[in-house]
């Protein structure tokens, strides 16, 4: 006796049941590989920006290539030196910086700041002791590499970081126990990814503070505002062309900021390193001229030199910034 039409479809259905369960059992085993697999763990996800009306499209951000989970994640274990490659690039130095909040979760935020039009990201990261919000401390921004041909502000940056989070000194360990560090060592990722003093549009960003024509001084504008730093240092280099090539510390914005570029050129002398304090007005759209001229937030203007192939001059430069650095994060770290 023939099976009626639904008795037919019915059987059909159930083979098919049997056959899909089949197939999801053999392929189970991959799919539990995949997510297991320590190449599949997600990228360190940036916090949300703060708003602006010029932010870079979504489709314009390069996203870096995921980090495995770093070998070293006990508390107090030594964090490794930065990168030391003479161009400092975002490729070099990223990495190293998204690793330090996870070794440190404690005390080390990252901040995506924001997209650049060449598709890099602007990272800064903000130390503060564990458990203390950087609204009760005072407050030191650095901002390092505004141009791309200056490389040895991201790499004094990035020591002044580790420093920062390691140093067994107890002057230094007191220093970052009342101070709050937001720190951008490469503030110009597109130039420096190229070695380019310039931005991808060509424009000097360190001419910028004002018109805000570049996103990068846009993005910088609006996290440090929100900040509300005590001082800021703006860390440059000059180049072997420049006409006045002196190591210096210029103030802008007070007496906190005079203060601050004597004792950095104390500290940096102390160290073996030339560094002259001077203190000028002048074109306001100069970084620490802009916060101290416009906004009367003391700012100090970092320049060491940049002399490629001479020996020693890199180190030089390097260890005058440190020395600048902690200096002024001294005077910071006073109330």
């Amino acid at each position: 006796m023939p099976f009626p039409s639904f008795r037919r479809a019915a059987l059909w259905r159930g083979f098919f049941w049997c056959g899909a369960g089949l197939l999801s059992v053999l392929a189970a085993p991959e799919v539990r590989a995949q997510q297991l697999s320590p190449l599949s763990a997600p990228a360190l996800e940036p916090p949300a920006l703060l708003e602006t009306e010029d932010d870079a499209p979504a489709s314009l951000v390069r996203r870096p290539a995921r980090i495995s989970r770093p070998a070293l994640t006990v508390r107090g274990v030594p964090i490794s030196a930065p990168p030391d490659g003479f161009y400092q690039t975002p490729e070099e130095i990223e990495p190293w910086l998204l690793n330090l909040s996870r070794l440190r979760p404690s005390q080390v935020k990252t901040r995506i700041l924001g997209a650049t039009l060449g598709g890099n990201r602007i990272v800064a990261l903000e130390i503060a002791p564990s458990g203390v919000s950087p609204w009760k401390l005072r407050r030191l921004a650095v901002l390092c590499r505004q141009h791309g041909n200056e490389p040895e502000s991201s790499a004094s940056g990035a020591r002044f970081i580790r420093e920062f989070l390691t140093s067994t000194d107890p002057k230094k360990r007191a220093i970052a126990q009342k101070t709050a560090l937001l720190i951008v060592p490469i503030a110009n990722p597109d130039g420096a990814a190229v070695y380019r003093r310039r931005t991808e549009e060509n424009i000097d960003m360190n001419r910028d503070w004002g018109p805000f024509r570049t996103q990068e001084t846009r993005v910088l504008a609006n996290w440090l505002g929100a900040w509300k730093p005590h001082l800021i240092v703006d860390v440059h280099q000059w180049l072997p062309k420049d006409r006045q090539n002196a190591p210096m510390a210029e103030a802008s914005g007070g007496a906190l900021a005079r203060r601050t570029a004597k004792r950095m050129a104390q500290n940096s002398a102390r160290r073996g390193y030339a560094l002259s304090a001077r203190s000028r007005w002048g074109l306001d759209t100069l970084s620490h001229r802009f916060w101290g001229q416009r906004l009367k937030i003391p700012a100090i203007l970092l320049e060491t030199r940049h002399r490629p192939g001479v020996a020693g001059a890199r180190e030089a430069a390097i260890g005058t910034s440190l020395a600048a650095l902690w200096g002024a994060a001294e005077m910071v770290s006073r109330k």
